[in-house]
C-alpha cells in the first residue's frame, strides 16, 4: 500500500494538478499506513538499539576489510573538517566500528529493516558502547550518520531540532531536523507542513527535503513518535548577516532571490506568514549566492479552511495592519491580496533589518504592536489601547525616515541607498502603496544590473 500511495503522490505532483487538501489526505494516509506497519511488526520504522543487533563480540568477529578502513578514514576526516565533533569526543576507531556496523546491518538485517514505503526507516540508537553515533536506514538505501549532540551547530527552533548528518555512501553533509509528536496537534502540524513542502517541492527558491521519516521509540517507558527530515545543507540563515557583513552587490542579490522565493509561493496560492531573516538560508556555490526559504509551519493556502482568520508570525515582523485587524475585528486578512501585502511588509522589514541592523527603530515599534495583538503573557496581556499609539509612532517614524532617505539621494554608496529606499517602500503604512512583488523584482533586477556594470 505504501509504495502505491507515494507513487500516486509523486504522479499528481508532477502533473501539478493536486490541491492542498488532497496532499494532506495522502500524507495522513501514509502516516496511518506506517503506524499500522509498526503495530504489525514493531521492528519497522522504530528505534532499534545497537545491542539488539550487535554485540562487542559479534562486532569484533566481523572481518575488517581494507575498504572498511578507507571508508572509516574518509568519514572521520570529513566529519572532523566540518566541525561535527571535537577530537576528544570521537576517534577513528569509533568510525571503524560504525562502518562495520553498517556493513553488518545491511548484509544480515536487510529484510527486517527495509520496507516498501519511502516513509519507513529504522533508527539505530547507540547502546552499550557498541556505537557512539546514531545511524538511520531508509528504504531507498540512504543511510545517515547523525551527529546530534556532538554537533556544535545544533539548534533548537520552534518544535524542531537542527543538527548535521553525513550520508554514509557519498560522505555529503546534510541538515537533519527532528520533531517529536507528543500530541495530536503535533501530528497535525507535521502533516500541514509536509503537505505544503510537497506542494512547493521543485521551486527553485524553496528548501526541499531529501528524505522524510517517522520512527517510534521509548523515552522513560513511554512510546514516543518522532518525525525526521533530511535536507540540503546551507551555510547560514540571513539573521547571521546583519549590517556591514555583506557587500552591497551580495545584498542586492540576496534581496532579489528572497523576493523571487515569496513570489513563487504566492504564484502557487500560498502565504508564508512567518517571513524573517532566520527563515532564509544561503550558501555559496561556484562563486554564486544561492538562497532558499524554509519553515512552512504557519503557511496557508488561499483556498484552505480558515484562511486569513488567525494571526500568526514572529513578533517584530508582522504587518501592523493585520495586528490591528486582529484586535478590532478578530481576523487578520479577508483576501489573498491583503495577506500578500502582509507578507511584503514582513519581507521589507527583514530587508531593512539586514541593512540597518536587527535593533532598528522600525522593528522595535513593529514588535510593540505585534505584542499587543499576540501577547506572550496571555494571562496578563497589555491593554489593546496602546496599539493605536504605537501605530501613530510607526507612521511618524516612517515619514522621518522617508525624508532622510530623500535627503541622502545622490550621496556615496548609491546602490545601498537604493536598496534601503526599496525596503522602506515595502513597509509603507498604507498597504496599497507597497510595491507588488513583480515590481519589486523588476526594481531589484535593475539595481543588480547597475551594480554589475559599475563593478565591470
Amino acid at each position: 500500500m505504501g509504495t502505491i500511495l507515494l507513487k500516486r503522490i509523486l504522479m499528481v505532483l508532477l502533473a501539478c494538478s493536486i490541491n492542498s487538501f488532497s496532499i494532506y489526505a495522502f500524507a495522513a494516509d501514509a502516516i496511518s499506513d506506517l503506524e499500522k506497519r509498526v503495530k504489525h511488526d514493531p521492528s519497522s520504522s522504530q528505534v532499534v538499539y545497537a545491542s539488539q543487533i550487535l554485540s562487542d563480540k559479534r562486532l569484533g568477529k566481523i572481518k575488517l576489510k581494507s575498504s572498511h578502513l578507507v571508508k572509516a578514514e574518509y568519514l572521520y576526516q570529513t566529519a572532523k573538517n566540518q566541525g561535527l565533533f571535537t577530537e576528544d569526543e570521537l576517534f577513528k576507531s569509533d568510525f571503524v566500528d560504525l562502518v562495520r556496523a553498517v556493513s553488518y546491518i545491511r548484509s544480515k538485517q536487510k529484510r527486517r529493516l527495509f520496507w516498501s514505503s519511502k516513509y519507513t526507516n529504522t533508527y539505530v540508537h547507540p547502546s552499550d558502547g557498541i556505537t557512539k553515533i546514531p545511524i538511520q536506514f531508509y528504504e531507498n538505501k540512504h543511510v545517515y550518520i547523525h551527529f546530534k549532540n556532538f554537533d556544535r551547530n545544533k539548534k533548537f527552533g520552534g518544535y524542531k531540532t537542527f543538527s548535521r548528518s553525513i550520508d554514509f555512501d557519498s560522505g555529503k553533509v546534510f541538515a537533519s531536523l527532528v520533531a517529536p509528536i507528543l500530541r495530536e496537534k503535533d501530528k497535525t502540524a507535521f502533516l500541514r507542513e509536509l503537505s505544503i513542502q510537497l506542494a512547493l517541492s521543485g521551486l527553485s527558491h524553496v528548501l526541499s527535503f531529501r528524505d522524510v521519516g517517522l520512527y517510534q521509540g521509548y523515552r522513560k517507558g513511554k512510546l514516543l513518535h518522532k518525525v525526521t527530515f533530511q535536507t540540503e545543507l546551507y551555510e547560514a540563515d540571513l539573521s547571521r548577516l546583519y549590517t556591514n557583513s555583506v557587500p552591497v552587490e551580495s545584498m542586492a542579490d540576496i534581496m532579489l532571490q528572497a523576493s523571487r522565493a515569496i513570489f513563487q509561493m504566492h504564484q502557487m496560492g500560498y502565504i508564508h506568514r512567518d517571513i524573517k531573516p532566520a527563515n532564509f538560508f544561503v550558501r555559496k556555490a561556484r562563486g554564486q549566492i544561492q538562497l532558499v526559504i524554509a519553515d512552512f509551519g504557519l503557511s496557508q493556502l488561499a483556498s484552505g479552511p480558515g484562511f486569513g482568520k488567525h494571526l500568526a508570525g514572529t513578533r517584530g515582523y508582522m504587518d501592523p495592519n493585520i495586528s490591528l485587524n486582529h484586535v478590532e475585528k478578530k481576523w487578520t486578512c479577508k483576501s489573498f491580496e491583503e495577506c500578500q501585502l502582509a507578507d511584503i511588509y514582513s519581507l521589507g522589514i527583514s530587508f531593512y533589518s539586514l541593512i540597518k541592523g536587527r535593533n532598528n527603530n522600525l522593528k522595535q515599534i513593529t514588535n510593540k504592536i505585534n505584542h499587543i495583538a499576540l501577547p506572550k503573557n496571555k494571562q496578563n496581556p497589555p491593554s489593546t489601547q496602546w496599539i493605536y499609539q504605537y501605530i501613530k509612532e510607526l507612521d511618524e517614524a516612517y515619514l522621518i525616515a522617508a525624508q532622510s532617505l530623500s535627503a541622502s539621494e545622490g550621496l556615496d554608496n548609491e546602490g545601498l541607498w537604493s536598496l534601503e529606499k526599496l525596503a522602506w517602500s515595502m513597509v509603507n503604512p498604507d498597504p496599497q502603496k507597497r510595491p507588488s512583488l513583480r515590481v519589486l523584482i523588476d526594481s531589484l533586477e535593475q539595481i543588480n544590473a547597475g551594480l554589475r556594470a559599475d563593478a565591470a
